[in-house]
């Protein structure tokens, strides 16, 4: 009932840890970005449980703080005061793991060959929207060199597909593409062994494109893929493999909270511009900047289509979805009074890629899947703080909340 679509409990965390950093930097009379570059984990440092962060896993959050208060002109004269209309800016970052922290992390998957030059890929993962199915298809066709058309890529699936994982945790393009490289690697070297022999050429020297097989530096001599696996097929040359990956082993202690519960971690900040009705308590959104190291965007056009879609779903937690429970019954159960937000509630949203490269992720990518819903809500909360002077700690900002928090703070604001 109300409570975040994706993350886990990461952004209910996270509300409450950007909302005290606001109220620290203003005790402070620090810059709230300000406070937050200060605090950052960098290489080497050590995070509250212990594990050491690490530049080759991509810590990218420096530049994504920087590029957002950049773009948003943060430090640019604002104006904040239209009568009855109040104005403010409102900053969040955070953190998040790829994957799950639990023992049995990791995938496994089926590829195999077609005599035609296709490719068959198996995984038990769900395709439910965030493009899962297009990124393992482009793994698969970079990792073995051919074209994007020719793979096909089968899921959900159990009685087909080995065991996968679950489809959470922002997971499935790292830890399950990853798998999908390796069987993908496997066949490749099993193509370019076999082609060596009937080119009399050393197989480092050959390589596979776009479904042609051919001694590099020498493209003229470029044969189909499908004809050299057809080759393979009649020389007894399997034309299948298993491919896995592993993370390093999730580590947790109970006793102490000590451990390395995940391998990489994906990193963002956002800030948001708000306007305020002081006479009717409406909050209106009126622009979004949001920057996240995702390693590598394996496709640019689904990062981004991730990070606009949990910038709706946390504009929704933040400022409108609310369950009325009487008795034990929901009383707003429809959408003519349980609202979400629609094209036209949605401000300008602005997204920012920064790629800084996970070296355990296929091609260097992280989990962006859950992370855009994290800074919404405590950037507009912080947005409203700074417009109204007023502290609300308590979501969704209804205009209810809103007059009341007015009403009920008449004397002396402290707007930054």
């Amino acid at each position: 009932y109300s409570c975040a679509f994706r993350a886990f409990g990461a952004p209910q965390a996270f509300f409450a840890v950007e909302c005290q950093i606001d109220e620290l930097a203003r005790r402070l009379n620090m810059d709230p970005t300000e406070i937050r570059l200060k605090n950052i984990l960098r290489d080497g440092d050590r995070t509250i449980f212990g594990q050491v962060m690490k530049k080759s896993r991509g810590l990218g959050l420096e530049e994504c703080i920087k590029k957002v208060r950049d773009k948003i002109g943060w430090d640019n004269p604002f104006d904040r005061d239209d009568g009855v209309i109040k104005r403010g800016k409102g900053f969040a970052v955070f953190m998040y793991g790829t994957g799950v922290p639990l023992l049995f992390e990791g995938a496994t998957c089926y590829v195999n060959l077609q005599t035609d030059g296709s490719a068959n890929v198996n995984v038990s993962v769900t395709e439910m929207g965030q493009g899962i199915v297009t990124t393992l298809t482009q793994i698969a066709a970079e990792t073995l060199g051919t074209r994007y058309q020719d793979i096909v890529v089968s899921y959900s699936d159990t009685a087909t597909s080995p065991d996968s994982g679950p489809t959470v945790g922002s997971r499935a393009a790292t830890i399950v593409g990853n798998a999908v490289f390796d069987a993908s690697k496997k066949l490749k070297e099993r193509i370019l062994d076999f082609a060596s022999k009937e080119f009399n050429a050393d197989p480092r020297d050959m390589d596979v494109k776009d479904g042609q097989v051919f001694i590099v530096g020498k493209r003229e001599t470029a044969v189909s893929l499908g004809t050299v696996v057809n080759k393979m097929y009649l020389n007894q040359i399997p034309l299948a493999a298993i491919g896995a990956w592993y993370p390093p082993r999730p580590s947790f202690g109970v006793e102490d909270g000590q451990g390395n519960p995940m391998h990489a971690y994906t990193f963002g900040a956002q800030g948001v511009e708000v306007e305020v009705d002081t006479e009717t308590g409406f909050v209106n959104v009126v622009r979004s900047v949001y920057a996240a190291d995702v390693g590598k965007a394996l496709n640019p056009t689904i990062v981004e289509g991730q990070i606009e879609g949990g910038i709706a779903q946390g504009m929704s937690w933040a400022i409108m979805e609310e369950s009325l429970m009487k008795d034990g019954i929901m009383k707003n159960a429809s959408f003519q009074n349980y609202y979400i937000p629609t094209i036209k509630d949605m401000p300008d949203l602005e997204s920012i890629i920064v790629e800084c490269p996970n070296d355990l992720g296929p091609y260097g990518a992280k989990g962006i899947g859950e992370p855009p819903l994290i800074p919404t809500a405590p950037a507009i909360r912080n947005a409203v703080y700074d417009a109204l002077g007023i502290k609300l700690n308590v979501i969704p900002l209804t205009p209810e909340r809103i007059l009341n928090a007015i009403k009920n703070n008449s004397g002396p604001t402290n707007r930054r």
